[in-house]
Parts: structure tokens; C-alpha cells; sequence
């Protein structure tokens, strides 16, 4: 009785072992890469890392562009069922945004210029972003303005609860700015 006993409870302590290395190298990309983070000059880093993982990223440039006369970056690791945030703010001469806007209008993508129906809320990083140390809160993230054009690239929109996924690239020409989410 006692030897399977033993037996059970060497079984059960693999079996836990075998859950915390899967937990740990599922997420191991996230652990490396930290909770939270909005410094432009961390956005390299973070997008390879995303676009290593999942194709789901791959709207987003490798880099911040050299023209860029403002760029916001928002990073936030998804938690339990939530879907991660990502979200790069860019203003670029007129030049860059038109062609960004030439290459979106040959491209698949859905359009919409018309953005009433869909749930935008915490997508647009503000101006007055905050420097974020002690952690995150969406509330940050403001609803996109209704000059920019959107051109979605992936949404879940029946799902966008907890477990939905939305990319999108969005263009502004009155602003002169490019969202990519």
C-alpha cells in the first residue's frame, strides 16, 4: 500500500513539473520581455519578438523610421485571457504617408472610413502618453480620432471581449500620422 502510495505521489509531482515547464516555456518570450513598456527606442526589440511568435504582427514595421517627427510606443503583455497591446503612433511627412496610404489602398485590406461600428476604444496612445513605471492601465489608450481611415488587417469583432484580436493600420492625412495596432 505504501509503495503505491509513493508511486501516486512521484506521478502527480511530474505531472506538476510537466504543467510548470510548459506554463514557463509557452510564455518564456513574455517573461523576457517584461510586462509593460512605452520607450520608442525598446520598440526593435519588442516587435521581433512579437513578429517571432506569431504572423499576426507582421503589419508592424521592424523599426521606428528615421523620418518619424513623433513617435508614441505602447507594449503590454496580455494577461490570463486578454489579448496583448501593441500600438506605434508615427508622424511622417506627407511623402511617407502617402505612400503608406497608396501601398494599404492596393493591398486586401478591408477599409473603413466610416469607424462608428467598431469597438475603438483603447486603441490611439495620446500625446501626453504617460512615462509608465508602476504599470499599465488602458485607460491610457484613447479612442482613435474619426479622421483617420482604417484598414484592418485581422479582427475577431464577435470575440473582441476577452479573447478577440484586432490589427489594424490606420491613416490620418489631416494629421499626418500612422497608427499601427
Amino acid at each position: 500500500m505504501k509503495k503505491k502510495k509513493k508511486e501516486t505521489v512521484t506521478i502527480i509531482l511530474l505531472l506538476l513539473l510537466l504543467c510548470f515547464f510548459i506554463y514557463y516555456v509557452g510564455l518564456r518570450p513574455w517573461i523576457i520581455a517584461g510586462n509593460t513598456v512605452n520607450d520608442v527606442s525598446k520598440y526593435d526589440k519588442y516587435i521581433r519578438l512579437y513578429k517571432e511568435t506569431s504572423p499576426k504582427w507582421h503589419h508592424f514595421p521592424d523599426s521606428v523610421p528615421e523620418q518619424s517627427v513623433k513617435a508614441i510606443f505602447c507594449q503590454q503583455t496580455g494577461f490570463l485571457q486578454g489579448s496583448d497591446i501593441l500600438s506605434l503612433r508615427l508622424q511622417l511627412p506627407k511623402n511617407h504617408i502617402l505612400n503608406i496610404k497608396k501601398s494599404l489602398d492596393s493591398s486586401s485590406r478591408i477599409r473603413l472610413d466610416n469607424h462608428n461600428n467598431i469597438h475603438l476604444d483603447h486603441t490611439y496612445p495620446p500625446d501626453n502618453f504617460p512615462n509608465i513605471k508602476d504599470g499599465f492601465k488602458i485607460g491610457h489608450l484613447e479612442k482613435i480620432p474619426h479622421d483617420f481611415v482604417i484598414y484592418l488587417y485581422e479582427t475577431g469583432m464577435q470575440k473582441l471581449g476577452n479573447h478577440g484580436f484586432l490589427a489594424f493600420t490606420a491613416i490620418s492625412l489631416d494629421k499626418d500620422e500612422v497608427l499601427y495596432y
